[in-house]
């Protein structure tokens, strides 16, 4: 497991061109000052109990993930609406001017909904960025909090993509 540290744990091919990260934080205070991700810009899929985390928590790892370059950011797991709302509020106080959010802007999603694997699905294989990040954005990392099985599930799922796709595709179908 990658506890505290940013692993590489898939790379892009012809079908799909991103290169995916893992990191693995007991809780989320342990969010780590600098990113060692190559491209500058990267995308964030943040799986974690927000009932477990305090508000200033959430606020602190997402100003230092925009300081880091995040340009896309999905939310999973309980209470994942709020982990959102915070990452929002983080975005419009870096960036209170409208329009360099409009042409920066950072697209945000959550996920209460669905499965981790759903989840997953769309942000490995479905998000993309708005426009002027697509050129600029490879790096996608997927961040566990306080959970072993979530962080099992990731590392093996992302290192099959095919097999996430058809699984989810096939389950959408029935």
């Amino acid at each position: 497991m990658a506890n505290g540290k940013v692993i590489k744990v898939a790379q892009g091919n012809s079908v799909w061109i991103k290169d995916y990260y893992f990191l693995s934080l007991q809780r989320l205070e342990e969010w780590p000052d600098k990113l060692d991700l190559p491209s500058g810009f990267f995308g964030l899929m943040l799986c974690m109990d927000a009932g477990k985390t305090d508000r200033d928590h959430i606020f602190s790892a997402a100003a230092k993930a925009l300081e880091n370059g995040l340009c896309c950011f999905s939310a999973w797991g309980p209470g994942c609406e709020f982990t959102h709302d915070v990452f929002d509020q983080a975005i419009l106080k870096k960036r209170p001017d409208p329009e360099e959010r409009d042409e920066k802007i950072i697209l945000t999603t959550w996920h209460a909904d669905e499965s981790l694997d759903e989840a997953l699905h769309d942000f490995a294989l479905l998000a993309v960025p708005a426009d002027f990040f697509q050129r600029r954005l490879n790096d996608w990392l997927i961040v566990s909090v306080g959970n072993k099985d979530w962080d099992a599930k990731i590392q093996h799922r992302l290192s099959d993509l095919k097999k996430l796709n058809d699984d989810v595709l096939g389950q959408e179908k029935q």
